[in-house]
């Protein structure tokens, strides 16, 4: 065995989870480079193979590791999709017994968009901006016919994370609209002044991103949750008036 990973081998209270972590942090490995082979591990860390290959599952189920069968072990694309599900399953769980998991989730969304605003607004490019504008047109267009602006919403936000370069808030944009897709049926319907005014939001973002406007962006955030806050705010308040209301989240 190499000596250089000898002090790989831990105790069996230490998981094989945990050695595969530590080997790809100390063989400074990057996403997509290929892992020994499983004898190879097996030997590293003082393993059975049924017990590598058990741990192998579950870091791929993290997004760790990459099996390509037939081909070997990778290091996984280390995306944070598995801990966006999580807070999405977290929070839809939680609100079959406490419907405020719902409106913690949609703090913590706008936590992280107003912790973007700094950022946005320093690097967004003219080019950045048309291609947000455009996406705002389109939630104007359904604005005005009534519809639900939820998924051009989402194109947007995403957009935004990846001007931001944060990949965290992107899965999180995700994790959030798929909670309110869950939900959505249990909430008071959107009246369509407030649809209209959340349209306009995103054109006030742009608009004072472009501009470097700070404080305006804020206003313009603020704008655009107005209707969330008071939708899920009702949403919870009725659970609490009424605990034994039934609760169909799903």
């Amino acid at each position: 065995m190499n000596t250089e990973w000898e002090s790989l081998r831990q105790p069996k209270a230490v998981s094989i989870d945990e050695l595969l972590r530590s080997y790809i942090l100390r063989a400074q490995l990057a996403p997509g480079d290929p892992l020994p082979t499983e004898p190879v591990l097996c030997q590293m860390l003082g393993c059975s193979r049924n017990r590598l290959r058990e741990a192998i599952q579950r870091l791929q189920a993290l997004d760790v590791l990459d099996v390509r069968h037939g081909v070997g072990t990778f290091v996984g694309r280390l995306s944070l999709r598995p801990l966006a599900d999580v807070l999405q399953f977290s929070a839809l769980v939680k609100a079959r017994v406490d419907r405020k998991a719902v409106r913690d989730i949609l703090d913590v969304r706008i936590a992280v968009d107003r912790g973007m605003a700094p950022t946005i607004c320093d690097r967004i490019s003219q080019d950045d901006a048309d291609e947000l504008l455009a996406l705002c047109a389109e939630m104007n267009s359904l604005a005005e016919q009534g519809r639900m602006l939820s998924v051009v919403d989402r194109r947007f936000h995403l957009r935004l994370a990846e001007l931001a370069g944060n990949d965290l808030a992107g899965e999180l944009v995700v994790a959030f609209w798929d909670v309110m897709e869950h939900i959505e049926i249990d909430l008071a319907r959107q009246p369509q002044d407030e649809i209209v005014r959340t349209a306009q939001s995103h054109l006030l973002m742009t608009q004072c991103a472009l501009a470097s406007d700070l404080a305006g962006y804020y206003e313009a955030l603020d704008m655009h949750y107005e209707s969330a806050v008071r939708r899920i705010g009702a949403y919870v308040a009725e659970q609490r008036s009424d605990p034994a209301a039934p609760d169909s989240v799903s």
